[in-house]
């Protein structure tokens, strides 16, 4: 849907020019909020590149600011655009340069990238990840290629596992790197690529020979497709007697994954990890996916990545495994990370190995950060130290100052949700229904969605990922809900859709902080002032509506122009203390201000308030 506007692009670029040629002040006010950002010309602009047409929802997170500061830029600038609503190049380069940033064409930005790989031509391994049912042989799978890495040595000092890892496996007469990403369940795959960081190259899906596809086979079949990554079938447990490759190749064809040897396109291979059988066949197939990417980038330039995970070590402090996507790091480098930054110390492999440089499609732990990077956030290599405080500030200057209206409608707060219905059609009822909650109050996140029973993964994922469950005329056993009364995880199953929705919305509502009003009590008129100070006054006040009270709250406006905060302390009518002066009455009021400490002056208006709070409710649609 393409938004309104009510001003031509020309004007508006014209008036963001201006406005970015002088240090101004935004104010977004919304009924719940009140925003103000500062940005001054004379400091560095962060530049973003944009494609042709994008969301509000990506367009917020290129700025790294709450979508409802976009949406307010937008409508002061005459454009009407929701959340999910779409603009094109132009506009996004006016709202930005707004909001002080400078922007580039993102196809021009690819293409001059592309003639830069090109230019050096560095083959860089690829960068698998291993997804399927949690009983299909996915780990031992894993703990077998390890084990045919063919580098020898001892284990370093650091044995920590660090979520990623790379092998060098020997293919007949050479030997080839595969970076296997070892990431806890489908969550930390789903941050990556929230993030933008779409790593994997290739997904190799593990199917047990004796059980077939399952909910969450088909779970990781729909990651896979959302990253655009070819996928590889590896049809375990071939060993069994009960065993049957053929059946899981029919389940394939009929969820439209035809394998090759039917006329497909996806590759699949029969393999036994447990008894090391045709595992050589299955890295040959990853080499030749990969050959057939050309999987090309560049060792030149500053390094680019993504952070695998994060945590604080002994010894260490906060430490990152990061993936370097371009350009090779290096020990003594400055790297910025979303709001932290790290000179690298120290950097290891997955066996704990120190490293003086990592290339690319290399993953490596590494020490020396200032505070915790998040995981999925992507880092940059910076020039030298000033540089990146510079960076960092950026990223952290346009979070909104938080006045009391906006306590109750932080757009940071969210939920995850993990959804198992009897039918797809119910499933996909469900979800529509859930994705209408305003996302603007809280950010409500489906991480599962799938048809069938409510299992032990799910609790498990659920714990990890601080989800709860509920599910549509699906089925759980009695282990299962041991095992989430175990780690207090929420289900709640239903057999009417809209006492779902009812208990949905019921709980959402329970997780937002009430929405906060200022109650006017009394309005005073200063007549004069006595012992102006920085932080406090005495002066003499006029009661002209309501009744003013000591220890209570108030704005200070001068000419309807709010100039700041104070607290009246204490009143005094007749050289007498008081607890109140009503309409009318004149009396003098000790003042203590509150920032931006405004110079309380003559014929200034002293607006005490009552903070009122109420439960945020959900609009409800049937």
């Amino acid at each position: 849907m393409k938004p309104k506007r009510k001003f031509s692009k020309k004007e508006l670029k014209a008036q963001a020019r201006e406005n970015s040629n002088t240090a101004h002040i935004l104010q977004h006010k919304t009924q719940n909020e009140n925003h103000t950002a500062i940005f001054l010309p004379d400091q560095p602009k962060q530049k973003i590149a944009l494609s042709k047409i994008i969301t509000v929802r990506d367009f917020a997170q290129k700025l790294d600011l709450p979508v409802q500061t976009v949406i307010m830029e937008l409508m002061k600038n005459g454009v009407m655009a929701n959340i999910n609503e779409s603009i094109d190049f132009e506009t996004g380069q006016i709202i930005a340069l707004e909001l002080g940033f400078e922007t580039e064409n993102e196809d021009t930005n690819k293409k001059e990238k592309d003639e830069e790989v090109l230019k050096d031509g560095y083959e860089r391994p690829p960068i698998v990840i291993v997804m399927g049912h949690v009983d299909h042989g996915k780990t031992k799978l894993l703990d077998v290629i390890r084990k045919t890495d063919v580098v020898s040595g001892e284990s370093g000092a650091i044995t920590q596992h660090i979520g990623a890892y790379q092998v060098e496996v020997a293919l007949k007469d050479q030997k080839r790197a595969i970076t296997f990403l070892d990431t806890p369940g489908h969550e930390a795959f789903s941050s990556l690529r929230a993030h933008g960081a779409n790593l994997t190259d290739i997904v190799v899906l593990v199917v047990a020979a004796n059980d077939g596809i399952k909910p969450q086979t088909v779970e990781a079949i729909s990651h896979a497709k959302s990253a655009a990554a070819p996928i590889i079938v590896a049809i375990n447990k071939i060993d069994l007697p009960e065993a049957d490759p053929e059946k899981v190749k029919r389940q394939l064809a009929e969820i439209n994954l035809l394998p090759e040897e039917w006329g497909g396109k996806i590759p699949t291979v029969e393999i036994s990890a447990a008894k090391n059988q045709n595992l050589d066949k299955l890295l040959e197939l990853i080499i030749l996916v990969a050959d057939m990417l050309e999987l090309k980038t560049t060792k030149k330039g500053l390094a680019q990545g993504a952070v695998i995970e994060s945590k604080t070590l002994k010894g260490f402090g906060p430490v990152a495994t990061v993936l370097v996507q371009k350009g090779e790091l290096n020990i003594g480098d400055i790297i910025t990370v979303g709001k932290t930054w790290a000179k690298v110390k120290a950097m290891y492999d997955w066996r704990g190995n120190k490293l003086l440089n990592v290339s690319p499609s290399m993953p490596a732990l590494v020490a020396g950060f200032r505070s915790m990077p998040e995981t999925g956030e992507i880092f940059q290599e910076q020039k030298d130290e000033k540089i990146a405080r510079q960076k960092i500030s950026q990223n952290t200057k346009y979070q909104p100052v938080k006045s009391i209206h906006n306590q109750g409608s932080d757009s940071n707060i969210s939920t995850h949700i993990i959804i198992k219905a009897d039918m797809a059609g119910s499933l996909k009822a469900i979800e529509d229904k859930i994705k209408e909650i305003d996302q603007s109050k809280i950010k409500v996140e489906i991480i599962v969605k799938a048809v069938g029973a409510i299992t032990e993964t799910d609790v498990n994922l659920a714990e990890v990922s601080q989800a709860w469950i509920i599910g549509f005329k699906s089925t759980l056993t009695p282990e299962v809900r041991k095992l989430a009364q175990e780690k207090k995880v929420s289900i709640r199953n239903f057999d009417i859709i809209y006492e779902l929705l009812d208990y949905v919305y019921g709980e959402i509502e329970k997780i937002l902080p009430p929405e906060i009003e200022e109650k006017i009590i009394g309005r005073a008129k200063v007549l004069k002032t006595f012992h102006q100070f920085k932080t406090q006054v005495v002066a003499g006040l006029e009661v002209i509506e309501g009744e003013i009270l000591p220890d209570t709250d108030a704005n200070q406006w001068r000419d309807h122009r709010k100039m700041g905060k104070v607290k009246l302390k204490s009143l005094e009518l007749e050289k007498q203390t008081v607890k109140v002066l009503k309409t009318g009455a004149t009396g003098g009021a000790k003042l203590v201000k509150k920032s931006p400490f405004a110079k309380v002056k003559k014929n200034d208006i002293i607006e005490t308030y009552q903070i009122i709070k109420k439960e945020q409710k959900l609009r409800r649609g049937r």
